[in-house]
């Protein structure tokens, strides 16, 4: 029996690359496996809540890279019915 498509996620990974001004990381499922063309959201605080800055979507490999806005940001993935969000960075 094979699987075609995604799971749901399990992990979404983010890293600033300060000398790109880039966002970069890897969503992955429950297996470690690479999920693929899922939308990935770049947010940012405004004080009150995290609202959306740009979108994105991850690579065969299960990686994105978006440009970063200024401030703390995370990223989101939403997969189905299921979304995940990273950890902050700050810019």
């Amino acid at each position: 029996m094979r699987v075609q498509g995604n799971l749901a996620p399990k992990t979404i990974s983010v890293r600033l690359d300060a000398r790109r001004s880039q966002l970069f990381g890897r969503v992955v499922d429950p297996f470690f496996n690479p999920l693929v063309g899922v939308a990935v959201v770049e947010q940012r605080w405004n004080g009150t809540g995290w609202r959306k800055v740009s979108l994105t979507h991850t690579k065969p490999d299960g990686t994105y890279r978006v440009a970063a806005a200024a401030g703390r940001l995370r990223t989101v993935v939403v997969s189905g019915a299921t979304s995940l969000a990273s950890a902050e960075v700050r810019r």
